[in-house]
């Protein structure tokens, strides 16, 4: 299937499209671009499944880390709403090499197409003017500590992706390893945009350390779920009704 078969091929024609009026006016625009994919469920175009050997992806053991906070995970509940999904218990070697290959297909799939709009920004003669995020809302398990799926509080759902690249950068394609936090990216586009920040900002701009991506900063970064193990499906899964479905056996495990 070509990529605008799928939802967010499709969506980002539409912003490309989009892009060519505004580009055309002489003011500043702003353009925020969702992209579903790799959330559930998985689905791409071939061709990005073809980019991977099955073989060659690496799995992880699966266990618990010996000593942890027990009620930062959960039992992986989104994940075996799906079909072919064992309902409780272990996830096989074989279904995990498939789930990851088609996370890392849904992966490349929306990276095609934010380089699309990338090149579009170059076609409309936008890309020395504009400024690029790229960040994501959630870090994933796959696999990790015997868990499929977000919300968590270990670092690895905790984490997530920031790409940043503004007109005149000095450091562009730099890693860095300094820390900032999702609340920091408004008044950080505040700053890079020159418009006032509201005063009821909680972030902080991390606009220095585009040139200096080594300067001392936050020391932490904060996230929080009341409880990961039983929070997930609209924070309500200890409703009865939620008890009466197979979910029951799993609500269950955990609560012991």
């Amino acid at each position: 299937m070509p990529d605008h078969a799928y939802v967010d091929g499709y969506n980002t024609l539409l912003a490309m499209k989009t892009m060519k009026p505004l580009a055309a006016s002489d003011k500043p625009f702003f353009v925020g671009m969702g992209f579903h994919l790799p959330h559930l469920n998985w689905c791409a175009p071939s061709k990005y499944w073809d980019l991977y050997v099955p073989s060659q992806i690496p799995l992880v053991d699966g266990v618990a880390p010996e000593g942890g906070t027990a009620m930062g995970l959960h039992a992986s509940f989104e994940l075996r709403t799906r079909s072919n999904i064992p309902k409780e218990g272990p996830i096989s070697q074989d279904l995990a090499q498939t789930l990851k290959h088609a996370y890392l297909a849904s992966t490349s799939y929306v990276d095609a197409q934010i380089g699309l709009l990338i090149e579009s920004l170059d076609e409309l003669g936008l890309r020395e003017n504009t400024v690029i995020i790229v960040w994501g809302d959630h870090g994933w398990h796959l696999g990790e500590m015997g868990v499929w799926g977000k919300a968590t509080n270990y670092e690895v759902a905790a984490r997530v992706p920031l790409l940043i690249s503004t007109p005149h950068m000095k450091t562009r394609g730099v890693k860095t390893e300094t820390l900032v936090e999702l609340v920091d990216l408004f008044p950080t586009i505040c700053d890079l945009a020159k418009v006032p920040n509201p005063s009821h900002l909680g972030g902080h701009s991390f606009v220095s350390l585009l040139d200096r991506p080594d300067k001392p900063w936050k020391g932490a970064a904060f996230s929080q779920y009341s409880n990961p193990a039983l929070r997930e499906w609209a924070a309500n899964p200890l409703s009865q009704g939620m008890r009466e479905t197979w979910f029951g056996p799993l609500i269950e495990s955990v609560e012991g």
